[in-house]
């Protein structure tokens, strides 16, 4: 076979296994995302589209870090929304969120980790040492492995999962009005509020420790901060997609958590998502699929292996090719000899006149020469011939002008010869 045929067969298995990639079922994507504009269970689309109308309040969505965007300190009456799996600003953006907060705006943090520095400033603050702290809470910690607190102390655990599962589960409410159990038809627990400030915290709602029914921790608090308040909820997935579209009581919970918020515009964060920068593009679903992620591997090796034994120049008989004749010589002596027939003297002897002219301007560099006594003067210079001989040609140029004979031309072609005999 040639070497076409292998490549025409290797193509044909490559197409062989995208078709079959294509027809199979996508499966379901169970990554926790919490994008606005997804439509994956666990996205947060159906929860953006209605915030506007639960709110009656405009929702713009902001696709610049807290820092760039709260250094406007002339914000006033908004509500910045984080709605993420983990949050961890740094101090100088705590920092700027926190006064944001304190001139009179609102914090919503839905998230299932809270760390660093922006923590320290919600909770209880640390009155003992800080390593003891730390050792001795661990040393009593008991919880799920999928457990993510929402504590400074328990830094460490950002994130133990990636995926929620589909099983029921149950938050709890206190705020009169709407306190009582909401029914979720997928799992939303999985984090705990701890270390917070009882003078300035209000619980709003509970969940039944996985371990031990008796028990509750608690996932939504409201935490005051300056003349502004911090909504911490530790139940994100609770306003995801599969929350707010399946049987259960997660519509009327997201309700009741937008009546929490003050009645001003939302602005809801683009920034801390963890699949933002992915590209969505041809190549990256062919890379993300093992199997054609190994055409593409196959694909490429045959391309350098083809490169490598059939990309070199190959030795072949290069042709002989004559130079192209000289068709000015038999233009001219064509030219000169339909003149000679038609006795056009005349035309001759302008012919001969123009050909000179050239040549001064092209051999002997007269910018514009013309058949005057100063011109002739320079050509004899630039030519090396006495001035009298440049003088008696350019004298006998001007004479062919008026009525000249066949004598005058044969001539005035040998003075011609002899002017540019050293050019």
């Amino acid at each position: 076979m040639s070497v076409r045929g292998y490549l025409l067969l290797l193509a044909a298995l490559i197409a062989a296994l995208v078709a079959v990639e294509l027809a199979r079922p996508k499966p379901l994507d169970l990554r926790v995302r919490l994008e606005r504009a997804g439509d994956a269970p666990f996205d947060a689309e159906v929860f953006y589209e209605s915030l506007p109308d639960w709110l009656g309040q405009p929702v713009t969505p902001v696709a610049v870090p807290a820092f760039e965007l709260f250094a406007d300190t002339t914000l006033r009456g908004r509500t910045y929304l984080v709605l993420a799996q983990s949050v961890a600003p740094d101090e100088a953006e705590a920092e700027r969120i926190l006064d944001f907060v304190a001139r009179g705006n609102a914090l919503v943090l839905m998230t299932h980790g809270l760390s660093g520095p922006l923590a320290d400033a919600l909770m209880a603050p640390d009155t003992t040492e800080a390593d003891e702290g730390a050792l001795a809470k661990a040393d009593v910690f008991v919880g799920p492995e999928e457990a993510v607190l929402v504590d400074p102390v328990f830094g460490g655990f950002d994130e133990f999962g990636a995926r929620a599962a589909f099983e029921p589960d149950t938050l709890t409410l206190v705020p009169p009005g709407v306190a009582g159990e909401y029914v979720f038809p997928v799992d939303v627990r999985g984090a705990e509020i701890v270390d917070l400030d009882p003078e300035r915290t209000e619980i709003l709602g509970h969940a039944v420790w996985p371990y031990n029914d008796a028990d509750r921790m608690v996932t939504l608090v409201r935490v005051r901060h300056g003349r502004g308040e911090v909504l911490l909820s530790s139940a994100p997935l609770a306003v995801s997609n599969a929350a707010l579209t399946g049987d259960g009581d997660g519509p009327a919970y997201a309700a009741a958590l937008v009546a929490a918020l003050p009645d001003q515009p939302v602005l809801w964060d683009d920034y801390l998502k963890p699949y933002q920068e992915h590209a969505q593009t041809p190549l990256r679903f062919v890379l993300q699929t093992p199997a054609l992620r190994g055409a593409y591997v196959v694909l490429v090796l045959a391309g350098l292996l083809y490169l490598l034994f059939r990309g070199r120049r190959w030795q072949r008989a290069v042709p002989v090719v004559a130079p192209p004749p000289n068709a000015q010589r038999e233009f001219a002596r064509t030219v000169g000899r339909l003149r000679f027939v038609h006795r056009d003297d005349r035309a001759l002897a302008r012919r001969m006149e123009r050909v000179v002219l050239d040549r001064l301007r092209t051999e002997l560099r007269i910018a514009e020469p013309t058949l005057d006594a100063e011109t002739a003067r320079l050509a004899a210079a630039r030519a090396g011939v006495p001035e009298d001989e440049a003088q008696r040609l350019f004298s006998a140029l001007r004479h062919a002008r008026q009525r000249p004979d066949a004598r005058d031309l044969v001539r005035l072609d040998a003075r011609v010869a002899r002017f540019f005999r050293h050019v």
